[in-house]
């Protein structure tokens, strides 16, 4: 299983040092999901980072938090190798976006398709950038993406069962991960659960 969280913020939020710190905590949890590679991308500078291994040691709360928003995810590997080329999110012509979850029929649409998709997750950021109905993928999760060619908009959608928690923080704007349990244990660590809205 793997994980996914991220944010999108109002113009001039308030609380980024908070948001630093819930940061660093979704990132330990999601972990928990993943472990074998990670990555993160900022649609609004169109910068992209990925590793191997666990995300927690890699990455810097309040650096993050410098951005207006964000998708990340935390691989664990399940069709695929454990390689960077292989960590999320996921980049395309279009389309740059991240799973949690799992494409069962990966090889039939590969055939079907003519693709050489080395993650299963890859099928539904092509069927989106493809402009082909979702209703031939078989599985779950949950997805987060953006359209290069308008990137403000972070899209947000789980499917067949897919777990993904959002809270709408006045003065700060959305954040998500996988788990609303976690995502409540990171806001209310960082003094951020207040005045939050979930929805599932």
């Amino acid at each position: 299983m793997c994980g996914i969280f991220g944010f999108s913020l109002v113009r001039k939020p308030r609380y980024r040092n908070r948001l630093a710190e819930a940061l660093e905590l979704l990132a330990e949890v999601n972990d928990l999901r993943g472990g074998h590679s990670w990555g993160w991308y900022a649609p609004l500078k169109n910068r992209m980072v990925k590793g191997i291994g666990r995300m927690t040691p890699r990455i810097d709360g309040k650096k993050l938090a410098r951005y207006r928003s964000l998708i990340a995810h935390t691989r664990w590997a399940t069709t695929g190798d454990i390689k960077i080329r292989n960590a999320h999110p996921f980049s395309f012509r279009e389309i740059v976006g991240a799973h949690n979850g799992i494409v069962y029929n990966h090889q039939q649409l590969n055939r079907i398709y003519k693709r050489d998709c080395s993650v299963d997750s890859m099928h539904l950021f092509r069927h989106l950038e493809d402009g082909f109905d979702l209703e031939d993928i078989e599985g779950y999760g949950a997805v987060e993406y953006v359209r290069l060619s308008d990137p403000d908009p972070i899209y947000l959608g789980r499917f067949c069962g897919g777990e993904l928690a959002i809270a709408e923080i006045p003065d700060l704007g959305l954040v998500w991960s996988s788990s609303e349990e976690d995502l409540w244990y990171a806001l209310e660590w960082a003094c951020l659960d207040r005045d939050a809205w979930t929805y599932r």
